[in-house]
């Protein structure tokens, strides 16, 4: 399939698992706090105010620097960005 990526994502555990994502969340002081249970399902989750770059957002659902596979269980997150975050390499991994 053409673009494979933009229908699909690249979703890797190992890169949304690794170590360094918690040390950089502890440095921003970034964080996210669940008010509610969610049962497993589908749910948009939008994030306003951001900067240029996303990256509060995508540090947050996008990797688990904050726990979000314990917080969220049997929910699958996936980023929806502007075309022009997909072609700054790595920062296209990382959304």
């Amino acid at each position: 399939m053409k673009d494979y990526e933009l229908h699909y994502g690249r979703p890797s555990k190992w890169f949304f698992s690794l170590p360094i994502w918690k040390k950089i969340a502890t440095a921003k002081k970034s964080s996210i706090i669940r008010t509610t249970v969610l049962s497993p399902g589908t749910y948009f989750f939008a994030a306003h105010p951001h900067g240029v770059l996303p990256f509060g957002i995508c540090l947050n659902i996008g990797t688990n620097a904050s726990d979000v596979d314990k917080l969220f269980p049997g929910i699958s997150f996936r980023g929806v960005a502007v075309s022009c975050c997909y072609v700054i390499p790595f920062y296209r991994d990382f959304c």
